[in-house]
């Protein structure tokens, strides 16, 4: 099984919530086709108002520590190079998917 980190900005629009990311253990965010590489990863976790990463995405896989991140910002970074910081409030959760390729290895 490998885990998933679910971020989700809080705030309503229109009275729908924000599309969540959905973070691999690599960094890599989910559901390209929408997002169209804005963002395609997250680096880590960052103070607001600092530009370093204070955690990055590996080092928070390493223990899956939701509080560790609870005052800090996650990092993203787009398809061009750029990165950039969530500034607001938001939930993250963990979760535990299936690997789709590990498992159609054992089908065959």
């Amino acid at each position: 099984m490998k885990k998933l980190l679910t971020i989700q900005p809080e705030g309503a629009i229109l009275g729908r919530e924000p599309y969540p990311w959905h973070v691999n253990e690599d960094g890599s965010i989910l559901h390209q086709k929408f997002w169209k590489g804005k963002p395609v990863r997250c680096a880590g976790f960052a103070p607001k108002k600092i530009q370093k990463i204070r955690i990055t995405i590996q080092d928070f896989f390493k223990d899956c520590n939701l509080e560790s991140i609870k005052k800090l910002q996650p990092v993203f970074a787009d398809a061009g190079g750029g990165m950039w910081t969530m500034l607001g409030a938001y939930t993250a959760t963990i979760s535990e998917i299936e690997d789709k390729k590990e498992q159609s290895k054992c089908e065959k």
